[in-house]
């Protein structure tokens, strides 16, 4: 029998990025639990797209399913490209906000990692908000992918909205190293 006094905990996903650590900052994409799919380990093989853009680093199969996976780090400006055979560490799988027309399935995408995905949880009430906005890092471009900078806890977070990528309509801005050093 149900507790109505019991508070329930939602459980949530911070991808840590290397955008803001210039700053001092540490920062991360945030995924509720109804969004997280899986979290995958590095052992999961990779199959490289070719003459992908840069920020799709290639798909994996998940019980009989291409998945793409996307580099969020490059997406939020932490670099211009992923270096060659760098670790990924983890593998976070989502389910967007888009269905497949055939079956009716919510499309997917993967989130690659360099560190480990944190999980915490907080109450309904605690995750109503208010939260905090926050100022983007400076080093931050989200690609116009960004919904949102707040404060959740001890946590700076960033919102994202990946649809785009998986509908096709995404169209990656590069930055340009050159003018990175003369800036």
């Amino acid at each position: 029998m149900r507790n109505d006094n019991a508070a329930l905990l939602r459980r949530f996903f911070l991808l840590p990025l290397t955008v803001g650590q210039q700053e001092g900052e540490a920062w991360g994409c945030l995924f509720t639990q109804n969004q997280v799919v899986e979290v995958v380990g590095h052992s999961t093989r990779l199959y490289p797209v070719p003459f992908s853009p840069p920020y799709l680093l290639g798909c994996i199969l998940r019980h009989d399913t291409l998945i793409p996976v996307v580099d969020v780090d490059l997406l939020c400006g932490g670099g211009t490209e992923r270096k060659k055979n760098a670790p990924i560490r983890q593998i976070l799988v989502i389910r967007t906000g888009q269905t497949d027309a055939a079956s009716g399935e919510f499309l997917r995408l993967a989130m690659t990692c360099s560190g480990n995905v944190l999980t915490f949880k907080l109450t309904d009430r605690d995750a109503a908000g208010p939260f905090p906005p926050l100022q983007a890092p400076p080093s931050f471009d989200g690609q116009g992918l960004e919904l949102g900078f707040f404060q959740v806890r001890e946590h700076r977070a960033v919102l994202m909205d990946f649809d785009a990528i998986v509908l096709g309509t995404f169209r990656f801005q590069a930055q340009d190293a050159t003018q990175e050093k003369k800036a």
